[in-house]
């Protein structure tokens, strides 16, 4: 790495812009039906960046040089300031590019992790290929109409897999599993599931079993095409404890009555509910409310999984757990791990006589 770039480097990484450059980079640095590589639109990316960023580069290369390193910095046999010229943005945004090599070789690039942190549906499909391509495969982001429900195609140990990638807020639906069933078909593949940051409906998973198709969150995606097979997967690796327990739990009488008080109480701020979870907003305080009563443990903790996955990444304020039976203390510290509030019995009307009062305040 030559000086400059050793500087431009430490800038980057001491800013905390190198990771989202190099997701960046792949996300929108991908190949086309083709096999060609589209570099075009990084191009436009970076350039933008080295234009928006290049003060803040001359300053922080002037604050950690002396004026006699600067004078007589020479690359390739030429003279040259260390500063970057206003007018040679070209200059700072390939270097930049020629940094992310380096970071890229050191961090492996996208990870299941950085997926948490896309908002862009079409961004999501292009890091889940290149998630995928890390892990060893041959993958592609299909990226345009006329896909057949395929949005990431990828080849690992001579068996095809066909991908529906979701980036949503709430459960997917029916709907998914059956454009991605139709999709495998259409192209010919050996297996089709649908990935996605978020949780599945009952009627997808009873559907998906039917059209063998798998469901997984995008944090099982190594269980695929990293040591594991398609054997090795559940619609959540959390779920061992029997999705059927879950599902009775959630549909039991404990949860309903509970789920009933809950809808009266919250009824004032006029909340969206999807079956047992209900989302408002309290002044500028957004809240997202489940409820769930199971005393076994084990599906307690599972349902604990469930919605921390499900709420992952998105901007609640709040994020609450409302239950009937007795919490054992590790679970109870377990999910305050994961930024859920639990309430039980008397709490639980405390926390809403709360609500009501802050509400009847600002009226």
């Amino acid at each position: 790495m030559a000086l400059r770039d050793f500087f431009l480097y430490s800038y980057l990484s001491e800013n905390a812009y190198l990771k989202p450059l190099s997701l960046k980079r792949s996300q929108l640095m991908h190949k086309d039906d083709y096999g060609d590589v589209k570099i075009e639109p990084w191009f436009d990316e970076v350039e933008r960046f080295a234009q928006d960023h290049s003060f803040d580069v001359n300053y922080y290369i002037k604050a950690n040089t002396t004026s006699e390193l600067r004078n007589r910095y020479v690359v390739y046999g030429a003279h040259l300031n260390f500063h970057y010229e206003n007018d040679k943005f070209s200059t700072l945004y390939s270097d930049i590019d020629s940094v992310l090599d380096a970071f890229i070789e050191d961090e492996n690039s996208t990870t299941t992790d950085d997926l948490s942190l896309i908002t862009d549906p079409y961004e999501y499909e292009r890091a889940i290929a290149e998630v995928i391509s890390n892990l060893g495969a041959e993958a592609r982001a299909t990226q345009g109409s006329g896909d057949q429900g395929a949005d990431v195609i990828a080849t690992y140990a001579d068996v095809n897999y066909i991908i529906q990638c979701k980036l949503y807020s709430k459960p997917v639906g029916n709907k998914a599993v059956q454009e991605v069933a139709a999709a495998k078909q259409f192209y010919e593949g050996d297996y089709a599931m649908v990935v996605t940051n978020s949780s599945f409906t009952k009627s997808a998973r009873m559907l998906a079993e039917k059209l063998d198709v798998l469901l997984l969150h995008h944090s099982q995606i190594e269980q695929i095409f990293g040591e594991g097979s398609t054997d090795s997967v559940t619609v959540n690796s959390n779920e061992s404890c029997s999705y059927e327990a879950v599902m009775g739990a959630l549909s039991s009488p404990e949860t309903e009555r509970l789920k009933k008080h809950t809808s009266e109480f919250l009824s004032i701020f006029e909340p969206t509910v999807s079956e047992n979870m209900f989302v408002f907003d309290v002044g500028d305080c957004s809240s997202f409310v489940a409820c769930f009563a199971s005393h076994d443990d084990d599906v307690f903790r599972t349902y604990i999984d469930y919605l921390f996955k499900l709420t992952d990444g998105l901007s609640y304020d709040e994020k609450i757990l409302f239950t009937l039976n007795d919490v054992e203390s590790d679970t109870s510290r377990y999910a305050e791990h994961l930024g859920i509030r639990l309430f039980t019995d008397e709490k639980i009307l405390d926390y809403l006589h709360e609500l009501i009062a802050i509400h009847v305040n600002e009226e």
